[in-house]
């Protein structure tokens, strides 16, 4: 099952809360489409959809994904804080932008 997709106007939105999917269906099936002819006039067809069977490997030593931990130093670009968090998505709760996780 596909997860379900998304869209977001960043510079109004920076993280990522304020989800335009349901309310900006022409937008997301325009962006959706454009989205597969750039992969295609890119090369990138067949699509390979093999996430799982691909990435969820044994942590193996010495590499840089041997622990799920990871130490950021500056210069660093921004990084959704539920990514930092290991949660799920962000709720806001009140108009000053504290954030909670609804795991």
């Amino acid at each position: 099952m596909r997860p379900p997709v998304e869209l977001d106007f960043l510079p109004d939105d920076f993280s990522e809360c304020n989800d335009l999917a349901a309310s900006e269906r022409e937008k997301l099936a325009h962006l959706q489409d454009l989205w597969w002819s750039e992969l295609e006039h890119h090369g990138g067809l067949p699509y390979d959809t093999r996430t799982m069977q691909l990435f969820n490997t044994p942590r193996q030593q010495h590499t840089p994904h041997q622990s799920r931990r990871y130490h950021y130093v500056p210069p660093v670009s921004h990084i959704p804080g539920w990514c930092v968090t290991g949660h799920r998505r962000p709720v806001v709760d009140d108009d000053r932008n504290r954030h909670h996780s609804n795991g």
